[in-house]
């Protein structure tokens, strides 16, 4: 076993050392700022590098944005290269535009967005048009922060299976951010980590739903009333714990669930920063996306958002729920199957309505049950169908637990 320190008592200062601190606490990628316009323009900001150099830009500056290919369409990158050398005086920072390869945008022939250099940071992804002098969009890179994991593209491993991986993200193009747990005990050294729904999300409207229980002393836990029920009381309800099961609604209480496309797993597609897409043709091309339960809770709907990136044909997507009984995948039920029609280079949200598994296949909602989990299936015989997330509708007459 070999064993290093730094900051003992009287050891030298090194900003080697100092910034390999720095970059334990904080990680690695754009702390604040950095904003990237379709004109080039950057905003202030501030990132840690790889190296835990931290590099501040205090006013905004601009990148020369390269003119898009006469015909085609092109995926470029915005990144900060800067390399730690014990030299005198120390490099600085530069900001450049990697160029994407062009592509036509027509099946298989999408654009790609270059790999980011081992002695660079990620700054933007920013999609050109064929023809064009600015870019039409852009989109800051997603900041996440890991725990007792490693990431090489898509695919996350546990370092130690006796203890708990976190993973987090932040994405600032949607002010979504999300914390995965896997639990400990689970996997072994070095096992693929599959997160499944994440243990927390917020987004721009809040937390819509809290999956937990808040423990007081003396086995109770208090639940802050709705807006609407405040005049009612004073302050929040207390109760015993075994109590809630007596807590019922006299009408239906509405709610949603978000999934973003970190949510789902495949071998059929391929993960994009932000959204899956289909990397093989035929019928057997299968995503799953985990659906969140709350017992006490039925199931309405999900809204499934999709696109076709084909720029001239129309493609279809199947979507459908599955029953799996735990320890029993030889009994898993498929139901309210159904085909959603995609036009050509359109982006389109379909309302999946959760039916009868059995004749005559009316709408019912599902009723969540212990011992039995409830996934999303959504399957595509086209590549250029990409997925970006679900929405699932809830309802409720007593306390989901």
């Amino acid at each position: 076993m070999a064993q290093t320190r730094t900051f003992d008592y009287r050891q030298a200062r090194s900003s080697e050392f100092l910034n390999r601190r720095f970059m334990d606490v904080m990680g690695t990628g754009v702390v604040k700022g950095f904003h990237v316009g379709i004109d080039g323009s950057v905003t202030a900001g501030v990132l840690v590098t790889s190296e835990g150099i931290r590099i501040e830009e205090t006013a905004p500056f601009s990148v020369v944005v390269p003119p898009g290919h006469a015909t085609l369409f092109r995926k470029d990158k915005v990144i900060c290269r800067h390399t730690y050398e014990k030299t005198v005086p120390a490099p600085a920072a530069t900001w450049e535009v990697l160029e994407g390869v062009p592509a036509t945008g027509i099946f298989p022939d999408f654009p790609v967005a270059p790999d980011t250099p081992a002695d660079a940071i990620s700054i933007a992804i920013c999609d050109m048009a064929p023809a064009a002098v600015v870019w039409t969009a852009t989109y800051s890179a997603i900041r996440e922060d890991m725990n007792n994991c490693t990431r090489t593209g898509s695919v996350f491993n546990i370092v130690n299976g006796d203890r708990a991986a976190y993973w987090s993200t932040y994405d600032p193009n949607i002010g979504f951010f999300q914390i995965y747990i896997q639990a400990p005990n689970v996997l072994s050294d070095g096992d693929p980590i599959l997160w499944g729904t994440e243990a927390i999300s917020i987004g721009p409207s809040g937390q819509a739903e809290v999956n937990n229980k808040m423990p007081l002393a003396g086995g109770t836990f208090t639940g802050q009333v709705t807006h609407s029920a405040i005049a009612h009381f004073d302050a929040g309800i207390e109760v015993d714990a075994d109590d809630v099961a007596s807590f019922v609604f006299d009408d239906w209480v509405t709610f949603t669930r978000h999934a973003p496309a970190a949510a789902a797993n495949s071998k059929d597609w391929v993960f994009h920063n932000f959204y899956w897409q289909a990397i093989t043709s035929g019928p057997g091309t299968l995503l799953i996306v985990p659906i969140p339960q709350y017992i006490g809770a039925e199931l309405v709907s999900v809204d499934v958002d999709c696109k076709n990136s084909d720029l001239a044909v129309d493609y279809d997507i199947e979507a459908g729920l599955s029953k799996i009984p735990y320890g029993d995948l030889a009994s898993t039920v498929d139901f309210s199957e159904e085909t959603f029609g995609i036009l050509h280079n359109t982006q389109e949200v379909n309302d999946l309505v959760v039916k009868d598994p059995v004749t005559p296949f009316g709408a019912l909602p599902y009723a969540f049950v212990d011992g039995e989990m409830l996934v999303l299936k959504i399957k595509t015989g086209a590549e250029p169908i990409q997925f970006f997330g679900a929405r699932f509708n809830y309802r409720r007459k007593r306390i989901a637990i």
